[in-house]
């Protein structure tokens, strides 16, 4: 029995270990787009949101200790804002401006929490154990709250989107607010962002006990999705899933899809506009993703993406744990013909798979193992961030199809590509509105 545990505990570890699921981004470095002057005049942010400061919202599963939030669970899920600080206390604007569109810059500058403003919770999210001990926790005035600072936020921006980030595992409180905010600084402060920080709990030990709260946080954000659809003018909410919050986002789309089995695709997409749903180094098992997931959650989004690299090492490993590959590192040969030509089928209308080893290659030198590859490589960063502010097709966003393939690519002169889409986007009037 000892022999058993340790030959699954110890590639998990190394999983974990090696996958950056709790690494703290920062402001991560400067995606290639914004190395071109052309769109660099068309990203700037408007004069009032040019500060080091920018205030992000946060929803967590975690516990409160005073103003910040612990590992342990909260039995709601609890909602609020931040403000995040950019760079040390001598950053000015002019500085982190210059830094944002810097060619050369290779390291991350570092992000802060300056304040939290909690907000009450989530009522439909909070236990009976908890409402019996606190009932203020049904108090809905914070979510009021919460969904008018959102609008507010939408109406004074261009782009009318709300985005959701989901983290992967082993991580804290913080890693969630620090990625997100550094997404919100490059998308120019435009719409509304939300940090999801579902219960993790660092320490690579702790990966197998994540897999499962991932499942248990599925009721919470379906709760979530459900709410900003009924109370926000968010035009689309899009969500950008890492690693293990994959299959959280899934699970979550097919909880809505269950519960509401007399609408159509159409109707679906109306009530609760979820635009674009990104896996990223999904870590789900392929052949549950393609046969089960896919058919059941295909309703709900307006669009997938799936980004991939068959050079994730963390990925290898968790595919030699489970005995089947993961979505983010795919093994087609675990699938059969007539389940391959129902993806292919698939894919022509929502479904776009992108490879990002090529980018991997052209941009560092050589083949890569990471698991975080898709917002520290710049090409990559820039391809999800053309998804959600600017809503173009793989297409328009530079990328080629494999020949004979149903999978997107990376050419040579991507830069130049999606560089070009941008500015002509431009000068049809839109910024970012999709």
């Amino acid at each position: 029995m000892k022999l058993r545990y340790l030959l699954w505990v110890l590639p998990v570890y190394l999983a974990a270990l090696l996958s950056g699921c709790g690494r703290t981004a920062g402001l991560v470095p400067t995606p290639v787009i914004y190395r071109d002057d052309r769109v660099q005049t068309i990203a700037e942010s408007d004069e009032k949101f040019q500060s080091t400061t920018v205030d992000i919202f946060y929803v967590t599963e975690r516990k409160p200790h005073g103003n910040h939030y612990g590992n342990s669970r909260g039995q709601a899920l609890r909602l609020g804002t931040a403000t995040m600080r950019f760079g040390d206390e001598d950053m000015t604007w002019e500085k982190l401006l210059a830094l944002t569109f810097s060619s050369s810059r290779r390291k991350y500058i570092p992000v802060h929490i300056d304040s939290l403003n909690q907000m009450g919770a989530l009522t439909a999210t909070v236990s009976d154990k908890l409402s019996q001990k606190q009932p203020d926790m049904l108090d809905p005035t914070g979510q009021k709250a919460f969904a008018q600072q959102i609008n507010a936020a939408l109406a004074e921006s261009e782009y009318k989107d709300i985005n959701i980030y989901l983290h992967g595992a082993v991580t804290d409180f913080f890693h969630a607010l620090s990625t997100s905010a550094g997404f919100y600084h490059y998308l120019s402060r435009e719409g509304a962002m939300i940090a999801y920080s579902w219960r993790t709990i660092p320490g690579v030990w702790n990966y197998p006990g994540d897999v499962r709260r991932a499942r248990e946080a599925v009721p919470h954000l379906a709760e979530l999705l459900k709410f900003l659809a009924e109370h926000t003018d968010a035009k689309r909410i899009n969500m950008i899933s890492y690693s293990a919050g994959g299959a959280l986002m899934a699970e979550a789309m097919i909880q809505i899809r269950n519960e509401y089995p007399e609408l159509n695709e159409q109707q679906l997409q109306e009530k609760f506009r979820i635009g674009t749903a990104i896996f990223a180094s999904s870590d789900i098992d392929l052949v549950t993703f393609s046969k089960d997931m896919l058919p059941q959650l295909y309703d709900v989004p307006r669009e997938i993406v799936v980004l991939l690299n068959k050079n994730d090492g963390p990925l290898a490993l968790a595919g030699l744990i489970h005995g089947a590959s993961r979505l983010g590192r795919p093994n087609p040969d675990e699938l059969s013909i007539e389940e391959l030509e129902y993806l292919a089928e698939v894919m022509e209308d929502k479904l776009s798979v992108v490879d990002a080893v090529a980018a991997m290659e052209k941009r560092t030198g050589g083949k890569q193992t990471g698991h975080d590859y898709w917002y520290r490589n710049d090409w990559v960063l820039t391809d999800v961030l053309a998804v959600i502010a600017w809503n173009l097709p793989p297409e328009k966003r530079g990328l080629e199809r494999v020949e004979g393939k149903k999978r997107y690519h990376f050419p040579t002169d991507y830069p130049q590509r999606i560089a070009d889409q941008i500015v002509e986007r431009n000068k049809e009037g839109a910024k970012l509105e999709p």
